[in-house]
């Protein structure tokens, strides 16, 4: 997952609710452990059970974000899609977008990301 603009409030807010959707399924709870997020993903997903989905995404700390998503600038986006090729893995670009940048968002990110892959 690839968000959009790491220094805007709004598009970080959407990979947020983006990745408290599925720590809201236990079936991603093992990948969370794992990574030494399952306490985080837990709490994340008490408050989805409840409902109270503006709470769960508020829950998803910068750490978790960093961890679970491409998440910053021109020079972490190219380590990452190094690290991709170099474990033989195909990158998919899956922008979380912004509510009201819905089209706009999904080619920024495209740019985005192609642009981290001409090093």
């Amino acid at each position: 997952m690839v968000t959009v603009d790491p220094e805007n409030a709004e598009s970080v807010m959407a990979m947020k609710r983006g990745l408290a959707f599925y720590c809201a399924s236990p079936h991603y709870h093992p990948i969370a452990d794992a990574a030494g997020f399952g306490e985080e993903a837990r709490r994340v997903y008490d408050l989805w059970q409840k409902r109270d989905f503006k709470g769960a995404a508020a829950a998803v700390s910068e750490a978790f974000v960093k961890k679970f998503s491409v998440h910053g600038g021109l020079p972490t986006r190219q380590a990452y899609l190094k690290w991709m090729k170099a474990e033989g893995c195909y990158p998919i670009v899956y922008p979380l977008p912004r509510h009201a940048n819905m089209v706009e968002d999904h080619f920024i990110a495209m740019r985005n990301m192609a642009e981290a892959g001409s090093w």
